[in-house]
C-alpha cells in the first residue's frame, strides 16, 4: 500500500506506519499541510494513527475522515480527560484514527508524555502498527540535558518492534533532540534559511547542493530523503480545509454511525470522582487587565541599534540570492515572561549538590538566549555544608552583597557563631570579603552579562507574548529535567523582545531579537 502525496510521488504505507520520519521547514513552508495529506491518505486506507495537535488545526480532517475521533479542543468528540487506556485500545483494535488536541492544555508536555506512555504500554502486548504524528516536536523532545530519556525518545529508539511508527514535524531542527532526529530514516525538508537549522539537517544529505536548494524552496515544496524519490516536489492539494491556527468547530459523529457513537458514549462515562475539571485545562485569562507593573530586565540595546541590525540582516539575507533588499517595516517592543530558577541536584555523595540556573518560558521549556540553552553549572559544589552554613549562604546569595558589620549585627536568623560560618564560607570561596563588604554570586551570569538587572515598569498586558509559568507546571518541568532536584530560588522577570518586521513588496518576515544579547530568538 502506498500514500499518494504528490503527482508521481508515492510513500510506502509500511514505512510510514512503522518507521521514523520527519517533516521539517520554517513557518509557512507547508509542513502542517503535508502532515494533513499524510493523515488523509492513511485514513483512506483504514490505518490508525494519533496526531498530537498543538494548535487545534486538524479537526477539519473530519470532513474527509468521518470516523476520526477528536479528543480535546473546541471541536472535540471527547474531552481531554477521557480514559486514555480505553481510547488507545479502541483506536488500535478497531483502526480508528484520532487527533489529540492539546491547544487548550496548560501542561502540554506532561499530558502528551502520559498519553504516549499509555500507548507504549498497550503496544507491549498488542504490537499492531500504529502511527504517532507530533506537531512542534521540539516542544516535546527538546535538545536539553536531562537524566532520563523521555517517552518520545523511547518511541524513536524502541517503538518500532512494538509496531509504533513516528512522524515528527518541526520548524527548528537545531532545537530537537538529536536522539530523535538521528532515528529518522526518511522525511521531507521544506524551506529553511537559518544556518543552525541547515547544519542540523546536513547529516541527512550527502552534499551541500541539496542544502542550497532547500533555501530556495517555495511554499509547499519539499526535498525528500531516505526514499526512491530524490528530486524536489510540490505536495498535492488537500481534500480537507487547512485550518492553520484557527480552530474550526465541528459537530460530533453522524447519527447513522451507530458503532462510533456507542464508543463515544462508552468513553464519555466517568465516575463521579473523575467528573471534576482536569488539572490540565487552561483557566480563562482575565482580558480586562490593561496595564501591569512588573520587573522588567534592562535592555542593553536601543531601538536605533536594533534598527541598524535589521538593515544589516536584510542586506545579508537577500544579497546572497540576488533578491531585492527588504525594507524595515516596523519595530515593536514586546516582553516575554521568564521564570528564573536556582536548583540543587543531589550527587551520590552525602550532602553534596550540583547547582544549576534555569530559565523557563510559559510552556515549561528552557529559554534559549544567545542560541544557548540556559543550564549553567557553577564552578563549585555544596560539599558537606551544615544546615546553618547553607542558611547563611542562601541569605547572602539572595542579597548579592551586604556590609559585614550590618550582617553580624542584624542577621535575621538565630545563628550565634555567624562570624565563624562566614570564615568557613570565605575559605571555600563560596563568598568573598572586600572592603568590609561580603559578596556572594547571586545568579550565574550568562556570557558575563547580568541578565537580571531590572526596574519596575508599567506595561500593557497586550505586549506580553505569553503568561509566566505556574509554580505547579514549573515544578513538573524541572522534575522532568532533574527528577531529584530541589528548588532554591524562583523569580519572574520580563525580558524585552524587539519584533522586527521586514518587507519585500507584499512579503513580510518577522524576527524577534532579545534585548539582552541582541540575538535572534526563532523559538518564540
Amino acid at each position: 500500500m502506498d500514500l499518494n502525496i504528490s503527482d508521481g510521488v508515492k510513500l510506502s504505507a509500511q514505512l510510514v506506519m512503522t518507521g521514523r520520519g520527519c517533516i521539517i521547514g520554517q513557518s509557512g513552508s507547508g509542513k502542517s499541510f503535508l502532515m494533513g495529506i499524510v493523515a488523509e491518505e492513511l485514513g483512506k486506507l483504514g490505518l490508525p494513527f494519533c496526531i498530537i495537535d498543538t494548535e487545534g488545526e486538524y479537526s477539519s480532517l473530519k470532513a474527509e475522515l468521518p470516523n476520526l475521533l477528536i479528543v480535546g479542543g473546541d471541536a472535540g468528540d471527547l474531552p481531554i480527560t477521557v480514559n486514555m487506556e480505553k481510547l488507545f485500545l479502541s483506536s488500535i483494535t478497531d483502526s480508528i484514527p484520532m487527533v489529540l488536541d492539546v491547544s487548550d492544555v496548560v501542561q502540554k508536555q506532561e499530558l502528551v508524555y502520559k498519553a504516549l506512555s499509555t500507548l507504549y504500554a498497550i503496544e507491549e502486548n498488542s504490537r499492531k502498527p500504529f502511527l504517532v504524528l507530533i506537531e512542534e516536536a521540539d516542544k516535546f523532545a527538546p535538545q536539553i540535558v536531562h537524566q532520563k530519556i523521555n517517552i518520545i525518545e523511547e518511541l524513536s529508539v524502541r517503538g518500532r518492534k512494538r509496531g509504533i511508527g513516528l512522524l515528527i514535524a518541526t520548524q527548528r531542527p537545531s532545537n530537537i533532540s538529536k536522539n530523535v532526529l538521528s532515528q529518522c530514516s526518511y522525511g521531507f525538508i521544506g524551506k529553511l534559511t537559518i544556518e543552525n537549522d541547515l547544519n542540523a539537517i546536513s547529516q541527512l544529505f550527502s552534499n551541500r547542493t541539496a542544502l542550497d536548494e532547500i533555501v530556495n524552496l517555495d511554499t509547499g515544496e519539499f526535498m525528500p530523503f531516505g526514499q526512491a524519490q530524490k528530486e524536489r516536489f510540490k505536495v498535492k492539494s488537500r481534500l480537507s480545509f487547512h485550518m492553520g491556527s484557527t480552530p474550526q468547530i465541528k459537530e460530533s459523529l453522524t447519527a447513522n454511525n451507530v458503532n462510533m457513537q456507542n464508543l463515544i458514549n462508552e468513553l464519555s462515562v466517568q465516575k463521579p470522582s473523575q467528573a471534576k475539571s482536569s488539572e490540565f485545562i487552561e483557566k480563562k485569562r482575565d482580558k480586562n487587565i490593561k496595564q501591569i507593573t512588573a520587573e522588567v530586565a534592562i535592555s542593553e540595546f536601543s531601538e536605533e541599534t536594533i534598527s541598524e541590525y535589521a538593515n544589516k540582516l536584510a542586506k545579508k539575507t537577500f544579497g546572497i540570492f540576488g533578491k531585492k533588499k527588504e525594507s524595515l517595516d516596523n519595530i515593536k517592543k514586546v516582553f516575554i515572561p521568564i521564570t528564573f530558577f536556582v536548583i540543587h541536584v543531589p550527587t551520590k555523595k552525602k550532602r553534596e549538590f550540583d547547582e544549576y540556573t534555569i530559565l523557563l518560558n510559559g510552556d515549561g521549556l528552557p529559554i534559549l538566549l544567545n542560541n544557548k540553552i540556559i543550564i549553567k553549572n557553577i564552578p563549585f559544589k555544596y560539599s558537606k555544608l551544615t544546615d546553618l552554613e547553607e542558611e547563611v549562604l542562601g541569605f547572602l546569595r539572595s542579597k548579592g552583597h551586604i556590609k559585614k558589620n550590618i550582617l553580624l549585627n542584624n542577621y535575621p536568623g538565630k545563628v550565634r557563631s555567624i562570624s565563624a560560618i562566614l570564615q568557613r564560607l570565605i575559605a571555600r570561596k563560596l563568598i568573598t570579603l572586600k572592603n568590609n563588604t561580603l559578596y556572594a554570586e547571586r545568579y550565574t551570569n550568562l556570557n558575563n552579562k547580568p541578565i537580571l538587572q531590572s526596574s519596575k515598569e508599567k506595561i500593557n498586558s497586550s505586549d506580553l507574548i505569553n503568561e509566566p509559568i505556574s509554580s505547579e507546571h514549573a515544578s513538573l518541568s524541572l522534575k522532568t529535567l532533574f527528577p531529584t532536584c530541589i528548588i532554591k530560588e524562583q523569580s519572574t522577570i520580563l525580558i524585552p523582545i524587539y519584533e522586527i518586521t521586514l518587507r519585500n513588496k507584499n512579503k513580510l518576515r518577522i524576527f524577534k531579537i532579545d534585548g539582552i544579547f541582541g540575538k535572534e530568538l526563532s523559538h518564540i
